[in-house]
């Protein structure tokens, strides 16, 4: 979670053509991070070299990552897997790039 004065609006976001958010600069199709509205319900996991991905989707089928470190947090609060509902943004850590809860 994030306090909404602490989203980094400079920074640019990656998403794929079909409107799901990358971990990682793959495209060139960057956004500008400003904090969205939305429910979004826990999907699933993946582990990679060095890091623990949540995945998210929203209401209208787009798929967003989270890093563990903030997935840890929103169950502390929420219960992903029925919808969360709330304000969102995203982070970057690193070369990877997460949603984060805005609160």
């Amino acid at each position: 979670m994030i306090n909404r004065d602490k989203v980094n609006k400079d920074l640019k976001i990656p998403f794929d053509n079909r409107g799901n958010q990358e971990g990682y600069a793959y495209s060139s199709n960057f956004i500008d991070n400003e904090i969205f509205e939305d429910i979004l319900t826990y999907d699933s996991f993946s582990r990679g070299r060095s890091s623990i991905k949540f995945y998210f989707h929203s209401v209208d089928g787009r798929r967003f990552e989270m890093f563990a470190s903030d997935f840890s947090k929103l169950v502390q609060n929420e219960e992903p897997s029925k919808g969360v509902r709330g304000e969102w943004a995203f982070k970057k850590q690193g070369a990877n790039y997460g949603l984060v809860k805005v609160i």
